[in-house]
Formats: C-alpha cells, structure tokens, sequence
C-alpha cells in the first residue's frame, strides 16, 4: 500500500507566538540565505550522505534523490524555499523554520495560491540529524486538520534506518516499530535527536 492522505484532525495552532522568532519583511528575504554561523556549542551535523524526497503524489507516492540538501529542500518544497549550493542540511532546516514561522504570521504572500509542496519532516539515519536523510514532502500541512500515512518504510529503502527526526508545519511525527502504524511508537514534534531504544527499528511512519 503506498503512502498517502489519511484522513484528518483538530485543527492545531500555528506557531505564530513562537516568542524567539520576531520576524519583518526583511527577515522573509534571509529564508533564501543559508545561515551566516551558529552559537558556540552548538551541535552542526555533517553532511556527508545522500538526500532523498518522498513525495505523494496522487494516491501513491515518488522518491528523488539529489547530491545536496539544497536541491533536495528546493523540489521538496516546490521551490519555496532555496538556499546556496554548498548549504548543509542545518542551513536548510534554518531555512524551513523560518519559512513556517513567516507563513503562520502572513508574512509569505499568498501562500495558499502559490503552495504546492511541504516537507513535513526529515527523517536521519544517524543520531544528532546525521547521514542520509529522507525529506518527506506532501501538497498540504497538518494545521488544517489533514494527517500522511507512510505505512511501509521499506518500500523506500528505509525500513529500521531511522535514529533521528525532525518536522515542520505542524506535525507531529508518529514513529511505529512495525508497518500499518502498529508497536511500539515514537512521537516527535520538532526535532528528535536521537531515538534510544527504537534507534534503527522504525517501520511505518504517520504525521498528524
């Protein structure tokens, strides 16, 4: 069975009252710039690995795998969101937090006509985000209620590869250790660094 739409939930809130991120204008602008540098201590993953998108599309779904995380980031989001040639995969969730703050505060214009794709979550086989990572990319959010079932990993080539996750706009990232969404699951709403006991046994994933 191929991933798809499941079905929908309670609307959840957008992040508009994140208190840290004070955005203007100016600031959607830097959304297409990697960022500049990071706090001391702060842990930046290397990339060293391949970056594949899972796409639905219709009632199945497509993988596409590029050399860089800025041509994986550019086709995952319809080509929201770019960021330079030699970004890292820390650069480009910089760059997808952002864009998700900005769309929930009206910041990006007309975002609805022009939204064609998501990446809903980035999911690692390594802890602390890295190695290969999969950007799983839908033509919707989890604001609106809507959830995406991806019942067999395996399919993909990620069957028990999964040791940290991340997601945006709103999901949360339901990891079960078996396919159909069922065993034991871990949940992730934002970034997961490393997955402990359930490192390297996801087999089915639903974001809700």
């Amino acid at each position: 069975m191929h991933s798809n739409r499941v079905g929908t939930r309670p609307r959840r809130r957008r992040p508009g009252a994140l208190a840290a991120a004070v955005l203007t204008a100016a600031t959607v602008g830097a959304v297409m710039a990697p960022a500049a540098g990071h706090a001391a201590g702060t842990s930046r993953p290397t990339e060293t690995k391949q970056q594949c998108v899972i796409s639905v599309k219709g009632d199945g779904t497509a993988q596409r795998c590029f050399a860089t995380s800025a041509e994986a980031i550019a086709y995952g989001s319809g080509g929201q969101i770019r960021v330079a040639a030699d970004a890292t995969t820390h650069d480009a969730v910089v760059a997808l937090r952002a864009h998700d703050v900005a769309s929930a505060r009206g910041l990006v214009p007309n975002r609805r006509a022009v939204l064609v794709s998501n990446i809903i979550g980035i999911e690692y086989d390594g802890s602390y985000r890295s190695g290969a990572a999969k950007y799983f990319s839908v033509s919707g959010d989890c604001y609106s209620g809507s959830t995406y079932g991806f019942p067999k990993l395996s399919t993909y080539g990620w069957n028990d590869r999964i040791n940290s996750a991340q997601t945006f706009v709103g999901c949360v990232g339901q990891h079960y250790d078996d396919t159909n969404y069922s065993d034991t699951m871990v949940s992730v709403f934002g970034t997961r660094d490393d997955f402990g006991g359930q490192n390297n046994k996801t087999s089915s994933i639903k974001f809700i």
